[in-house]
């Protein structure tokens, strides 16, 4: 086995993983007995979870991504749980959002339950924009 099929390999599992949740999640909006705000809801999980799949399928087709340092990696955005001390309860939750060298807390803020049109590569920008200006304590609205 050569080591380019063996780093391909678990991105392409995580790709088919985002395509089932993706149709398990279209299979719920089309069911008949939602809510209006459940079918909203789930209509804004199924654009996250496919803005998720194209990323996956982006960092796997550069095949020149071969460790943690590369740009495209630290570009995303991403989520990591902390378990920092040892007798935090097993509800409790840590989350530590990471892009390029930017590191904050998350702090579950609410956005409501706004219909999502698209995520698109200007969002992504604006992510990346705001977790550095809030890095260097500056603050910034989208």
């Amino acid at each position: 086995m050569n080591s380019g099929s063996l780093e391909a390999n678990p991105l392409k599992k995580v790709r088919n993983l985002y395509k089932k949740k993706t149709e398990l999640l279209i299979e719920c909006v089309e069911k008949h007995n939602l809510s209006m705000l459940d079918r909203i809801k789930i209509i804004a999980l199924i654009i996250i979870e496919e803005h998720n799949r194209e990323v996956i399928e982006k960092l796997n087709q550069n095949k020149a991504i071969n460790d943690d340092s590369h740009f495209d990696w630290q570009s995303q955005l991403r989520f990591f749980r902390i378990n920092e001390e040892p007798e935090q309860q097993p509800d409790e939750m840590k989350i530590n959002i990471r892009q390029l060298e930017s590191q904050n807390f998350y702090g579950c803020e609410y956005q409501g339950n706004n219909g999502r049109l698209v995520i698109t590569l200007l969002t992504d920008r604006a992510y990346m924009t705001l977790s550095m200006a809030l890095t260097l304590y500056l603050g910034g609205a989208p």
